[in-house]
């Protein structure tokens, strides 16, 4: 009897430590699934998040230009003292055709476009501060708005920014990161997978210009005088993969509910004084949006004050807002919009005092 119990308790441990080592077994080979994608995304370092790069301009249709320019400000030196912030709308607004429409090719202006997607006020009050405490020369600046994504949650900085604007972790971000490359591309993630592996979509037209960090363009191809003016009319998708929305309108002037609030009011008053300290000739340009709605009076009254009128309004209903044909969707316009907008600014001659 007893050595019946002996060889049965045997058993139960010998299945014991089989079921053990089995569940070793797959645990190691689970890990070692994980682990091997891991040390290639760190190897392969799709966000430039590690060690030094070549350069540090858009790449990929996942890059934010928020975090790739602070990527590059802090790498690289940069001689540059002429800035172009916004949000998506301001892309279309050439450092290199600014630099030759306003500034005529004056060897003194060295032009930088520092935006990224859905900016907020905060986030360009954030950049601001950045490029004082880098001790860029502000020499001169152009600050786009619009009345869709300007104002919204109290102006919260984009947190897809770079983690000096938001005031994140840096291991935070490099692990979220990783999370929007795995778990959040979702369809793309073949497509994710295959960057890993030195696959490049040819179809991405994610690409900046090394000296003025412009996006879609390079601006060497503009060089020659009598193709500047026309080059910027080809009707090239400012932004990826996004899908044409465009609706009739009612072609009448409507006005935006009142947006911007106390601490959005503070941030305008900070990039004021920003300005202000850096003796920097600047001007508002308000974006052109496809619905056709001006800021409300208050918010209108509010920006002019700070900003002392020097502000150029596109919005509502005008020539622009008017042709449909300038628009990709909604949200995005084409670069004949952005020659527009410059040539009024040289017009204007508010950059200058």
């Amino acid at each position: 009897m007893n050595k019946e119990i002996t060889k049965t308790m045997i058993s139960i441990k010998n299945t014991q430590l089989s079921f053990v080592f089995k569940l070793i077994q797959h645990s190691f080979i689970v890990l070692l699934f994980l682990l091997i994608p891991t040390l290639i995304y760190i190897l392969k370092d799709p966000y430039k998040d590690f060690g030094n790069h070549k350069d540090y301009r858009l790449t990929y249709y996942f890059h934010i230009p928020g975090d790739m320019t602070v990527k590059r400000l802090e790498k690289e030196q940069k001689n540059i003292n002429t800035f172009i912030l916004g949000s998506s709308r301001s892309v279309p607004m050439y450092s290199c055709y600014i630099k030759h429409k306003i500034f005529k090719n004056s060897k003194d202006i060295k032009p930088f476009h520092f935006s990224t997607w859905q900016e907020s006020i905060g986030g360009i009050y954030e950049k601001m501060k950045y490029l004082n405490r880098k001790k860029y020369k502000i020499k001169n600046c152009i600050i786009l708005i619009d009345n869709k994504n300007t104002f919204k949650n109290q102006g919260e900085v984009i947190q897809d920014n770079h983690y000096i604007l938001t005031g994140k972790s840096k291991f935070r971000t490099y692990y979220e990161h990783f999370l929007q490359f795995f778990y959040y591309s979702g369809k793309r993630l073949p497509e994710n997978i295959k960057i890993l592996f030195g696959y490049k979509n040819k179809n991405e037209i994610n690409y900046a210009d090394l000296e003025t960090n412009d996006l879609y363009h390079k601006c060497d191809l503009y060089h020659q005088e009598n193709k500047m003016d026309t080059s910027l009319f080809f009707k090239s998708i400012p932004i990826n993969h996004e899908k044409y929305d465009l609706y009739p309108r009612k072609k009448h002037s409507t006005f935006s509910q009142n947006q911007i609030s106390k601490v959005e009011q503070n941030y305008l008053i900070w990039i004021k004084n920003i300005l202000k300290k850096n003796r920097t000739n600047y001007l508002i340009i308000i974006a052109p949006m496809y619905n056709q709605k001006n800021f409300s009076i208050k918010d209108q009254t509010i920006i002019s004050k700070i900003f002392d009128n020097r502000i150029i309004d596109f919005s509502g209903v005008n020539s622009i807002t008017e042709n449909q044909n300038y628009y990709s969707s909604t949200s995005h316009y084409y670069p004949i919009v952005g020659k527009i907008m410059i040539d009024s600014i040289s017009k204007s001659k508010l950059l200058y005092r």
